[in-house]
């Protein structure tokens, strides 16, 4: 039987029962087509891509445009038709004022009907609530994304981890219920401390996604660049490479025997181990996550339990 792409009403049923999702961030046409073979549970057209294939040193200072967000969602559409996809909308493309907002709603639209996707992809928490509900209200389904925010960080505090204290793990939990109240429907933590992340997706009812933000939410997502390795310019704590010596053992083995094995099928090979990763609970690992200062985690434990 096909593989059915996966909805909304999917994800809720496997936030229900504790079936983690294993999502992955790409690009690529070809690469698309390796994520379906695997049968990954959805993808994020990163605007991630302007770093990854085009050399650029943010995605603050240098975010890429509309057109090449579409264009590159649109690839990704027709390597995978059955699956769930998410277009991340660039710095610029929406924001506070009324101005943005419009804005926002028609570049949503854009990544529906012209791109084909399933869903968007927005950051920031209270700030940006109306925006959501502006979004959601024109029949636009919407992932809000908090924690690190690469859109608006500046560059010294990349190494920042999010819902460290108490204090900070209030103000995302209240940044994730805002965004779930506006419609959103799901949240993508990133770079949080693994205590706050499993708080807020014990207190949302939406799936809550982690992109290193531990072991407690509702499924993973990683970058396919450093699934496969092929980013290298900095090594981050919650990346898992997936291309191992024994990987690699087995490939020059088997082209050995004249059953050659491009990077297309190397791609594939590595999705689906990343997929039984998440699915059997084996990443993240202890070594990829942040965790909250000492006592700090009690003091959140007080004040949830308090509301």
């Amino acid at each position: 039987m096909e593989k059915r792409k996966l909805t909304v009403e999917d994800f809720q049923k496997m936030k229900k029962i504790n079936e983690p999702v294993a999502a992955v961030v790409l690009y690529e046409n070809w690469m698309a087509r390796q994520a379906e073979k695997a049968k990954i549970d959805w993808i994020l057209v990163g605007d991630s891509v302007n770093m990854a294939i085009y050399g650029e040193k943010s995605t603050a200072t240098n975010p890429p445009t509309m057109d090449c967000m579409l264009k590159h969602a649109d690839a990704v559409r027709r390597g995978a038709p059955d699956t769930f996809i998410i277009g991340d909308m660039p710095e610029g493309s929406y924001g506070c004022s009324l101005n943005d907002m419009a804005r926002g709603v028609y570049n949503a639209k854009d990544f529906i009907y012209e791109a084909h996707c399933d869903a968007i992809k927005l950051e920031g928490g209270i700030k940006m609530a109306s925006q959501v509900e502006a979004i959601v209200k024109n029949d636009v389904l919407v992932m809000g994304h908090i924690g690190l925010t690469p859109q608006t960080i500046p560059e010294d505090k990349w190494g920042t981890v999010y819902g460290e204290t108490a204090k900070e793990a209030i103000a995302l939990l209240a940044d994730a219920k805002a965004l779930e109240k506006a419609g959103a429907f799901a949240i993508l933590l990133e770079k949080v401390a693994e205590e706050c992340a499993g708080i807020i997706t014990q207190e949302l009812k939406i799936p809550v996604f982690s992109i290193g933000a531990g072991r407690y939410c509702d499924g993973q997502l990683l970058l396919s660049c450093d699934i496969l390795g092929s980013f290298d310019l900095f090594k981050i704590k919650f990346v898992k490479r997936y291309i191992t010596t024994d990987l690699l053992r087995y490939i020059v083995d088997i082209n050995h025997a004249d059953m050659h094995i491009g990077f297309s099928e190397l791609s594939k090979m590595c999705f689906d181990s990343y997929k039984h990763n998440v699915k059997y609970l084996h990443f993240p690992e202890e070594k990829h996550v942040y965790k909250m200062k000492p006592g700090e985690f009690e003091k959140l434990q007080f004040y949830v339990n308090s509301i």
